[in-house]
């Protein structure tokens, strides 16, 4: 295996991804979510590729301040990513597809987070395929495709795994 550049953490396990993964890599563990025992994925990027020995617990913990989340079931999720500061955005977004929620009413949407609902807009409502490719894009590039709208979730202290 080549040297790790990512982690993704699956609630009970983690894997530690290297700069050669394929599509598939992420489409598999995202199908085998059920919204109730196996309903959420996260994703970081290392500091530099390297093993977990090769880190200190600081730059572990920052590290993590960079996320792509998702919960729910493959056949409904939702996507948040974490963006810090210097990328134009800051803070923890829902992810969606265009045009942007008309936030002028609640969401309508609840997708099941293990024991937790969680309201989404209809246009953030992802199957694991679309959500596969959002995040496939994530770990070539740090961000999600430009074509997707990001709706600030008003909480930026999400649990990063």
């Amino acid at each position: 295996m080549a040297v790790p550049t990512h982690v993704v953490n699956a609630m009970d396990y983690e894997m530690w991804l290297g700069p050669n993964e394929t599509l598939y890599s992420f489409r598999t563990p995202l199908d085998a979510l059920d919204g109730r025992t196996r309903y959420a994925r996260v994703m970081w990027r290392l500091p530099r590729p390297g093993w977990q020995q090769d880190f200190t617990d600081a730059e572990i913990d920052d590290a993590k301040t960079a996320f792509l989340q998702v919960g729910g079931s493959a056949q409904e999720m939702t996507v948040e990513v974490r963006l810090p500061g210097g990328q134009g955005r800051t803070g923890l977004f829902t992810v969606g597809r265009p045009p942007a929620a008309d936030l002028t009413s609640p969401p309508s949407v609840t997708i099941h987070v293990g024991e937790y609902p969680t309201r989404v807009y209809p246009n953030e409502v992802f199957a694991a395929a679309e959500a596969a490719d959002i995040w496939f894009y994530y770990y070539k590039n740090g961000t999600v495709p430009p074509s997707y709208a990001l709706r600030p979730t008003g909480n930026d202290e999400a649990p990063t795994g």
